[in-house]
């Protein structure tokens, strides 16, 4: 195709034969056309730009980043500890944010906003929480990490440890004020033992250290950091502890079978 000047105009490349051709999606224009619309002041459009991005299969990260980073936006505006993620918003924001983690895997953010979504997801991935408890020392900003971790410790019916970590991050100055509000309702559930909702089931996988919970958490100069450093993965339960109890028996009777 030529245009008035007489000039090609570019095309992609076709995929296929004959009266079948595909177009190969392209992300980076959409990408572009996102930092100039965000530029512009106009967000709308370019969340629409990096929406065509990922669906082209777009390779950069801060793509996916951005997308659940408007989600997640829109989650915080009037929650409550009890609410729980729809299916459907659950799985678009575990979508980009298992594909930036993937893309970039020292990428903080990612695992930060990953620990959100699973503690109001209705039914928790504790290997994404092993991983993020994994990272949470190399965070400079760690109140919304822990929130998020303390929150699964209360549905969980981990009270002692819940509560713990909701004392110290209520004497953080760095909590911002959302995360202050929902910390001490939080502190208030605990204290007044109200729950709208029983722990999740069941709680055999706890294998977190005997003594004191509270010797697992310390205030570091920069929000909260492990005590003894590292990794407290083997605090959370694997996949299969997750499943109902009935459903746990009929499982292994069936394997049994087999």
């Amino acid at each position: 195709m030529t245009s008035a000047g007489g000039c090609r105009r570019p095309e992609a490349p076709p995929t296929g034969s004959g009266n079948h051709r595909r177009v190969i999606p392209r992300p980076r224009p959409h990408e572009v056309l996102a930092a100039m619309a965000l530029q512009g002041g106009e967000r709308s459009r370019a969340l629409d730009q990096w929406r065509r991005a990922a669906e082209s299969g777009s390779d950069n990260p801060y793509v996916y980043l951005q997308l659940a980073a408007d989600g997640l936006d829109h989650m915080v505006i009037g929650l409550s500890l009890d609410y729980r993620l729809p299916g459907d918003q659950a799985a678009a924001l575990r979508r980009w944010l298992d594909r930036a983690v993937a893309l970039s895997p020292r990428d903080l953010e990612a695992y930060e906003r990953l620990a959100m979504v699973e503690a109001f997801a209705e039914w928790p991935r504790f290997d994404v929480v092993n991983r993020v408890q994994a990272v949470v020392p190399k965070m400079r900003d760690k109140t919304r990490a822990w929130f998020a971790i303390a929150l699964l410790r209360w549905r969980m019916g981990d009270d002692a440890a819940a509560g713990q970590i909701a004392k110290t991050l209520l004497a953080t100055p760095q909590l911002s004020a959302r995360l202050h509000f929902l910390t001490q309702r939080l502190n208030w559930r605990l204290t007044s033992a109200k729950r709208l909702e029983p722990p999740l089931p069941p709680r055999r996988w706890d294998r977190r250290p005997r003594g004191d919970p509270a010797a697992a958490f310390a205030l570091g100069p920069s929000g909260l950091t492990g005590a003894a450093g590292g990794s407290r993965s083997q605090w959370w339960p694997r996949p299969m502890a997750m499943m109902p109890r009935h459903l746990l028996k009929t499982a292994v009777e069936q394997r049994r079978q087999s």
